[in-house]
């Protein structure tokens, strides 16, 4: 008997959950491939949405664009 097997797709996640450790990839900035953990997005006042990092090497608050941070 001969017959299909069916398994759900699942996509991945593109979200970043608060707490998870990350790094920045943007080439065009002198933070790139710096790591630390993600607290959370916020918005500006003039609409734009900025993530919130931790810095692992001193502890210090970093704001960057969503887009150019990579879960490690």
């Amino acid at each position: 008997m001969f017959g299909a097997k069916i398994f759900p797709v699942v996509e991945a996640a593109n979200t970043i959950e608060i707490g998870s450790y990350v790094r920045i990839h943007n080439f065009d900035d002198d933070m790139h491939n710096k790591k630390g953990i993600f607290k959370g997005h916020f918005e500006q006042p003039t609409g734009e949405i900025r993530s919130w990092i931790v810095l692992e090497e001193n502890n210090k608050n970093f704001y960057t664009l969503p887009h150019t941070l990579r879960i490690v």
